[in-house]
């Protein structure tokens, strides 16, 4: 799958602790390898409170979430945060 990446996921990578960035970039490898979100073997859920077209997706690993917008065969990788304050600030346009 094409993997894309928004600017402000880089600003809040690089201000993670290293061995949390190197599970990042195995995350990324997977998603850029696989041919669906399906076959990554990722754990992922779709987020809710979202529209009812949202194709928003948060992939799990320790302690941070990252946040993706999902559309096949394209996933644009949006945001890092801790695993608390997810969905606070993600999926963006969320229903309250």
């Amino acid at each position: 799958m094409v993997v894309t990446f928004k600017a402000s996921f880089f600003k809040e990578l690089v201000k993670l602790p290293t061995a949390t960035q190197e599970m990042v970039r195995i995350v990324v490898e997977e998603l850029s390898k696989a041919p669906t979100l399906q076959a990554t073997g990722l754990d992922y859920t779709k987020m809710e409170g979202q529209k009812k077209d949202g194709n928003y997706y948060r992939i799990k690993i320790p302690n941070y979430r990252i946040g993706i917008q999902y559309k096949y065969p394209d996933a644009v990788v949006i945001t890092i945060v801790k695993r608390n304050d997810m969905y606070k600030v993600f999926p963006p346009g969320k229903r309250k």
